[in-house]
């Protein structure tokens, strides 16, 4: 991890040889105001954490060269100053199983959100979401995220809670 960094200038020149092997990124608890353009380029990338920072708006087109990649599993946007999730999220619908976007001041989710078909963890909590958040239509993102829940391992504790409440 990376300490104060309030722009990653260097970090993209330093990054460009790692592009095709680099697997985490983890970039939190710094000073960015966006999101370094440089990510898009990192094709084997599978996480990247960008939590506690002063990002503001997403770059669509780096999400989407993200997409194009698809190895990216796991998004940290947690605590930055977020006020919408761009369109463009969806394109990492093939594997992205974790997002965390819960901290900032996210008002609307985008309809692109129910292309989020491996999804297994969506931390949103902490944000200005209420009832007309949604701009997908409920049953898009219900079945991504049903769809999602199906693919989680059984919980160990289940069936100790089930025998507990008999």
């Amino acid at each position: 991890a990376l300490c104060r960094l309030a722009s990653v200038g260097v970090l993209a020149f330093a990054l460009r040889p790692l592009a095709r092997t680099l697997r985490a990124l983890v970039l939190d608890g710094n000073c960015l105001a966006a999101l370094p353009r440089v990510v898009g380029h990192l094709t084997a990338l599978e996480t990247l954490e960008l939590s506690r920072n002063r990002i503001k708006a997403l770059d669509g087109a780096a999400l989407a060269a993200l997409g194009r990649g698809a190895a990216l599993r796991a998004l940290g946007l947690s605590g930055n100053c977020l006020t919408a999730l761009p369109p463009e999220i969806g394109a990492l619908g093939g594997a992205l199983a974790t997002l965390r976007a819960d901290s900032n001041a996210i008002a609307k989710l985008p309809a692109e959100l129910g292309a989020l078909t491996a999804l297994a963890t969506l931390a949103l909590g902490d944000n200005a979401l209420d009832d007309g958040a949604l701009g997908a239509p409920v049953d898009d993102i219900g079945a991504a995220l049903a769809k999602a829940a199906a693919n989680l391992p059984p919980d160990p504790y289940a069936a100790r809670d089930e025998q507990a409440e008999r």
